[in-house]
């Protein structure tokens, strides 16, 4: 397979960040969130395969290291800056926008025939539709195919050649997976350190510095 064009991401370029997550990912999940400053301006909305009793904890484990806010989501919650939304086991969770500058969390069923609850493909799809390019869409761990249409969604909507994809695993599958297809989807080196962030090309990158890609206090429109 021919390599993908490497992407080249600017600061102040994404709106909201979008992780999914499965196999392994709480701990590398606190290692990424607990990282973040608590000058990052964007949400984070998180989709870790759990059941919502394990979801709920993590949540309330992630309030206790991490600078932003941390909450368990619930149904047409606002989407507001500087905070991280984890979202309920066995529900799905959508980005849902409300105007020019306002979105909220959905959070139901659909799409009842995901194999994932919450599924991460939905997630994804969402952001399409109510961020479209101004999306950082993550795929941590895990083992399977979720991640892959709504990547792929992204990449159809955004109207770029390739979409805002950050890929650091611990188990493989899962992300391998969601970069196969289309061709043009990025690759990224994927790690087993405690760091599961390598450097982006252009400019480096590391989980304390994503705020660097995402706006500043007041700049989202």
């Amino acid at each position: 397979m021919p390599a993908a064009q490497v992407p080249v991401y600017r600061p102040g370029q994404f709106d909201v960040v979008c992780i999914g997550s499965s196999t392994g990912g709480p701990p590398v999940l606190e290692t990424i969130l607990s990282a973040l400053p608590e000058t990052l301006s964007a949400p984070v909305v998180v989709a870790q395969h759990m059941p919502e009793l394990f979801t709920r904890s993590m949540a309330e484990r992630l309030a206790q290291v991490c600078k932003l806010r941390v909450l368990h989501a619930e149904d047409r919650m606002p989407l507001e800056h500087r905070t991280i939304y984890i979202a309920p086991g066995g529900k799905h969770i959508h980005l849902n926008k409300l105007g020019l500058v306002k979105w909220e969390l959905l959070v139901n069923s659909d799409p009842k025939e995901a194999l994932y609850k919450p599924s991460v493909d939905a997630l994804f799809a969402s952001a399409a539709t109510a961020m479209g390019a101004r999306t950082l869409a993550v795929v941590l761990t895990g083992i399977g195919e979720d991640g892959l249409l709504g990547a792929r969604d992204l990449h159809a909507k955004t109207g770029s050649s390739s979409p805002r994809i950050r890929k650091p695993a611990w188990f493989t599958a899962c992300p391998r997976r969601s970069l196969r297809r289309p061709s043009s989807l990025p690759r990224f080196h994927r790690r087993k350190s405690a760091n599961p962030w390598p450097p982006l090309p252009n400019p480096p990158v590391q989980a304390a510095r994503l705020h660097h890609l995402l706006p500043k206090r007041g700049e989202i429109n």
